[in-house]
């Protein structure tokens, strides 16, 4: 692999919990990495949780920062394998038809009991219906060209950001390598963290306001 480009990593944290022990963690294994670390950018914005729309406007401002060839989020509470950014980037460098890199991920929770966040949707349906059954990936599990990710625009006020983005990377037909090795552990406080699967694509009632213009 030819480890020479820049990833941005995007970190973006409620105010006042910097010094958490998820977030240690979650730095931990950022700064664990096998890929050179002057060739991984940091960038972290903290946001005031209670404010609408802050967590939005907080990843918007850690992307338009990014300078990466590269882009991925860290998430408080998930713990990077040490060659995570290596395995993404060396497929997508492999690779430049394809738009980001998505792997597998472990969610566990406070009883230590763990699951498997697979691609399973994606695989059975495709990445449009896929990303509109449920969040189609855990946190951070994405690498993005940076490219596609400026095409993609800002991040929307929408309580389910990243959920959403996804949604708007399936919906304009782009291409993702789906990475079949678990890299991340995700340390969730309850099942409700992980979301559930949606069985139907048009519910009675829609929990997730985003998804309508989707569905129609």
């Amino acid at each position: 692999m030819d480890m020479s480009e820049k990833v941005s990593v995007l970190f973006v944290l409620p105010a006042g919990s910097n010094e958490g022990t998820a977030v240690e963690a979650t730095r931990r294994g950022v700064g664990s990495q096998t890929y050179p670390s002057s060739l991984i950018e940091v960038i972290q914005v903290l946001y005031v949780p209670t404010a609408p729309g802050a967590r939005a406007s907080a990843l918007n401002a850690a992307r338009e920062g990014s300078t990466g060839a590269f882009v991925v989020h860290a998430e408080p509470g998930v713990v990077w394998d040490g060659n995570k950014i290596e395995r993404q980037g060396e497929r997508l460098q492999a690779n430049r038809s394809v738009s980001g890199c998505v792997h597998r991920m472990t969610a566990r929770d406070q009883d230590g009991k763990a699951r498997a966040l697979d691609l399973a949707e994606i695989r059975a349906y495709g990445c449009r219906i896929g990303s509109l059954l449920r969040s189609p990936w855990g946190p951070s599990a994405a690498m993005l060209q940076r490219d596609v990710v400026a095409g993609l625009g800002a991040y929307r006020n929408t309580e389910e950001v990243l959920w959403e983005y996804a949604v708007r990377l399936a919906s304009r037909d782009h291409s993702l390598d789906l990475l079949d090795e678990d890299l991340a552990v995700w340390e969730i406080q309850s099942e409700a963290d992980v979301g559930t699967k949606r069985r139907t694509l048009v519910p009675v009632q829609i929990c997730h306001p985003f998804l309508k213009p989707y569905l129609d």
